[in-house]
């Protein structure tokens, strides 16, 4: 068995979609049943669209289709949630997300 018994990221209110400009809030919740060595916790966050639809027109031989499609990246960011890059240890850890 691993030295992580468990590493649970829970949003309040079990949301599972957010806005842009929305506010994440949550708590990560981090079990180990050795002495880990670490040099930080890190969450990385992405959340983008995409969209594809076509349109076709005329019949027959005369029948054109267009794709259209587009994507949109709405947040790509990194939280540390523990640690400053310097070698840590941990017996156990729970961390709030503010």
């Amino acid at each position: 068995m691993g030295k992580v018994d468990f590493f649970v990221v829970e949003f309040y209110g079990g949301k599972r979609t957010f806005y842009p400009g929305e506010a994440l809030n949550g708590t990560v919740r981090l079990k180990v049943n050795k002495e880990l060595k670490l040099r930080g916790i890190r969450l990385e966050f992405h959340g983008k669209a995409s969209i594809h639809w076509s349109e076709s027109t005329g019949s027959g031989e005369n029948r054109r289709t267009r794709h259209y499609r587009n994507s949109e990246t709405y947040i790509d960011t990194l939280a540390t949630l523990f640690g400053k890059g310097e070698l840590s240890r941990l017996c156990c850890l729970y961390y709030n997300i503010l």
